[in-house]
């Protein structure tokens, strides 16, 4: 008999120790209702970082971030901070309905849950629980019940179900969002169908010419449906320190769905990104063209064409140049764009690479692209393609060149001409092309010195580097991917004004000088990588590009300032 106590009492501790182990993080204290949960980590350490980021944009920045951290209490109904603990992460979930206002339950840390719990009832009318060092409270009775249920083991949490990817990405970020997308898509799935209904009526009931712009939309919404139905959950999470901010995203789909099988993961390193010259102010590389991007031209010139009556052989004859260099072995492009003011070429400035098997045929159907471009003209403006053969010479390859000439309806306030001349330069739009035995070379602007540039660092071995900012920003975006793209906003923002204002032809009496152009370069970054299962975005944004954006703003805002006084 006592043994079987014993083992009685043994089994009882066991499930008890189990149920304690089982809630020992708060992610586990959610049910699979919930449809966000939310975590800001250490706030006190991450309004440490804040302010030092803020610090190194202004200095003086980084005092008001930590003053105004002092009012954070408003948002988790404790404004007091009563007996909370700023040194361990906080946490909240969020319940959505289709019928009423989503309910919300808090889950902090505590030095004091009475004094907690004391303020918090002060505040409004809360259901509270105390739980190990937590103090949970919700205004909404059964949400209190769920959050119980998971206490006491009677609800498997959410977090026993969710991807393992996933959770790494939530725990990463210093304010993290995970999107329970399955509770979503299932609670408000009436409104989902509703707008899916509206596209299609609308699509129906559209006037003729605009009809073949809104079965695009409908192309582009369908698989967006089809991926929130697939979806097996989705974080933010978002980063900061001294340096600089992150915000990454992760999107993961269920195995063997639609939207899962036509997800490969991202193959590229896009090095082709250091073969581009140095300097640009945007930068942008992707793994291949994708077929839908030459598919989607297609239909937005045939759209065009309808709604503007072309001709349709005209248009027929680009959509067959266009279906063969879909059947190209073309890989993966990059490019760049800059805007330089000063020297012997100012105006824009770009560069454009693309990995080809086929050279020899990708300049023959550039000819028949541009030729038959040139049969279809669009709201009054004339275009006009002037593709010619071996114009120049570099070492043993020869140069093409494309001019693009274009007239515009007579505008008395917006002399195109002039800013033509101003961007392009005396060579106009004209576009330089090289053929080497693996690449197609583009350059527009910088004369054929340009185009040397281009050629010798992609004969450089090893390969030549960007800067220092470059590669800072670089390496923080997916290592593989898609898509990406670098900008430096203030670099290209401040020359371009600077260019305009001295140009004259732009009616702001502002002098060039008011502006100046950030000594040093910085980029901001993003890119786009799927995965097996999987989309993962990532954005970066350093101190640096902070600095230079909001020192550029107070520039054109004194600028401005200084005007009356200067007309007195």
């Amino acid at each position: 008999m006592f043994r079987k106590s014993a083992i009685a009492a043994c089994l009882i501790l066991l499930s008890l120790t189990t149920t304690l182990q089982a809630v020992e993080n708060p992610a586990e204290l959610f049910s699979p209702d919930v449809s966000l949960v939310v975590r800001l980590k250490n706030p006190q350490a991450t309004t440490e970082k804040l302010a030092a980021l803020a610090d190194a944009i202004q200095p003086g920045f980084g005092q008001q971030i930590k003053a105004n951290a002092q009012g954070v209490g408003v948002a988790i109904s404790n404004p007091a901070m009563a007996g909370v603990d700023q040194e361990k992460d906080w946490w909240l979930g969020i319940f959505a309905s289709d019928e009423k206002e989503p309910t919300i339950v808090f889950v902090i840390p505590a030095t004091d849950l009475k004094a907690m719990q004391e303020a918090v009832q002060q505040a409004g009318e809360f259901q509270f629980i105390e739980h190990n060092s937590w103090g949970i409270y919700t205004a909404d009775p059964q949400t209190a019940e769920n959050v119980k249920a998971c206490i006491d083991g009677k609800t498997k949490p959410l977090v026993n179900s969710v991807d393992d990817e996933l959770k790494a990405t939530f725990v990463a970020g210093d304010f993290s969002v995970f999107i329970n997308v399955a509770n979503l898509t299932k609670t408000y799935e009436v409104n989902i169908q509703e707008a899916k209904d509206a596209l299609a009526q609308q699509a129906d009931n559209s006037p003729p010419a605009a009809q073949p712009f809104l079965e695009m939309y409908l192309e582009l919404a369908n698989p967006l449906f089809q991926a929130l139905k697939d979806s097996s959950g989705a974080v933010v999470a978002i980063g900061v320190d001294k340096s600089g901010a992150s915000l990454e995203t992760l999107a993961k789909f269920q195995n063997e769905t639609q939207t899962a099988k036509l997800l490969s993961p991202a193959v590229s390193e896009n090095l082709m990104l250091q073969r581009l010259p140095a300097g640009g102010q945007a930068y942008f590389a992707m793994s291949r063209i994708p077929a839908v991007m030459l598919q989607w031209t297609t239909k937005m010139m045939e759209a065009s064409s309808e709604l503007l009556d072309q001709d349709s052989a005209a248009l027929d004859n680009f959509k067959e140049v266009m279906q063969k260099i879909q059947k190209l072995k073309n890989g993966g492009s990059a490019g760049m764009f800059s805007v330089v003011e000063e020297g012997e070429h100012p105006g824009v400035r770009s560069v454009s690479l693309l990995e080809t098997q086929q050279p020899k045929q990708m300049r023959l159907l550039t000819k028949q692209l541009t030729s038959a471009q040139s049969e279809l003209n669009f709201g009054g403006v004339t275009t006009r393609y002037e593709y010619t053969e071996n114009v120049e010479t570099i070492g043993d390859l020869k140069i093409d060149t494309l001019l693009v000439e274009q007239e515009f309806p007579e505008n008395p306030f917006f002399p195109v001409g002039d800013f033509y001349k101003l961007f392009f330069g005396e060579e106009g739009m004209l576009t330089r092309l090289a053929y080497t035995d693996q690449h197609v070379v583009q350059t527009m602007g910088g004369g054929l010195e340009a185009m040397q540039t281009v050629l010798k660092r992609l004969e450089q071995i090893p390969a030549p580097t960007q800067d220092a900012a470059f590669n800072t920003t670089r390496n923080a975006l997916s290592k593989k991917a898609n898509l990406i793209a670098l900008v430096d906003l203030p670099g290209f923002l401040s020359r371009a004004a600077r260019l305009l204002l001295g140009s004259g032809l732009v009616p702001v009496p502002l002098d060039v000088d008011s502006i100046s152009v950030p000594e040093k370069p910085s980029y901001l970054g993003f890119s786009v990588a799927t995965q097996a299962q999987g989309v993962r975005f990532k954005v970066y944004l350093p101190a640096e590009q902070a600095k230079g954006s909001y020192l550029l703003g107070m520039q054109v805002f004194q600028a401005f300032v200084a005007l009356p006084q200067q007309n007195n």
